[in-house]
């Protein structure tokens, strides 16, 4: 039968009850960057679809990783890795991922989530030198402790930066000034594309939200739970985007508030699908005013899903 899960251990003896010199003998093949059982395991089970390794024997994630073309979940833990394999690395779509001090890992072009911690070599300033990354997922941002540590990511100098991910792990009361200053250093660079935010609990939005501009390539956008959130940024004058999914936030009262000034108004002109969960205090699509009867809104619409709590 196909081997489909790998541990590999360290730390399993009891000094007590095992010969650890017998036990290094084992981990000697994986001493001194040679890891030459790691490879001939990786030749053999192509089948793996989990991959679990945790020892302080390994430096270097061998080429012959990419042997596991059916890998779905890596966990590295305490593994002090400097170098990655010479062709450009992608982690599985699911994997977990518990690198200490991952920002050793320059050239990685895909971190679907990672989890902050309040302890040294798991805080957001890892980020700051991972400038290959294409996509991003950031865990647990109450764990951030003040604007200047946001900003210690970079996320702006990430110029193949395209899918984004920010959440916080619970809403819990929080300090909603430190969410917001946290939000608002956590700038992406202008190449984003599909931005996702999750249990944000500003008040507003951050500051970069509103800036068309920095936002024009966005196709895609997902808000869910930010409950304290009232006002939402002008999406409607995104030229690109198709997709807009609002879920959880029972402050919004409208979609749009800003008008763009121009004699005809074009709200949402390429939005494709909309979908609304449980925005209770909706009241009207747009501020008075804002739709006259010059206004195009929503004229690719293919998709509307409205689901709301409310009688």
């Amino acid at each position: 039968m196909s081997k489909r899960f790998l541990l590999v251990l360290d730390d399993v003896w009891k000094e007590e009850e095992w010969d650890k010199s017998k036990w290094d003998n084992v981990l000697a093949p994986l001493a001194s960057g040679g890891f030459c059982a790691l490879i001939e395991i990786f030749k053999a089970s192509r089948c793996l679809r989990l991959l679990y390794i945790c020892t302080h024997e390994l430096e270097m994630i061998p080429e012959e990783i990419r042997y596991l073309k059916h890998l779905r979940h890596l966990k590295i833990e305490r593994v002090d890795v400097t170098r990655l394999p010479r062709s450009p690395m992608k982690l599985p779509k699911n994997y977990i991922s518990s690198i200490c001090g991952i920002g050793k890992l320059k050239p990685l072009q895909e971190l679907n989530m990672f989890d902050l911690r309040d302890v040294s070599s798991y805080r957001i300033g890892e980020l700051e030198n991972m400038n290959d990354l294409c996509k991003l997922g950031i865990n647990c941002l109450e764990n951030v402790k003040d604007a200047e540590e946001a900003c210690s990511a970079k996320l702006f100098s990430k110029r193949r930066l395209t899918n984004l991910t920010l959440c916080w792990s619970n809403t819990d009361s929080r300090i909603i000034d430190l969410d917001e200053n946290v939000l608002d250093n956590l700038q992406p660079p202008k190449c984003l594309r599909n931005p996702s935010i999750k249990r944000y609990m500003g008040a507003s939005s951050a500051i970069w939200m509103n800036n068309v501009n920095l936002l024009s390539n966005v196709e895609k956008i997902e808000l869910t739970e930010c409950l304290q959130c009232k006002t939402l940024p002008p999406f409607g004058q995104l030229p690109f985007l198709k997709s807009l999914t609002l879920s959880n936030m029972p402050k919004v009262k409208r979609l749009e508030s800003k008008f763009n000034g121009n004699d005809k108004y074009h709200a949402f002109p390429l939005l494709e699908k909309l979908y609304i969960f449980g925005l209770e205090a909706l009241e009207d699509w747009f501020e008075a005013g804002v739709a006259g009867e010059d206004g195009c809104l929503f004229p690719s619409l293919i998709k509307l899903c409205y689901i709301t709590a409310r009688s």
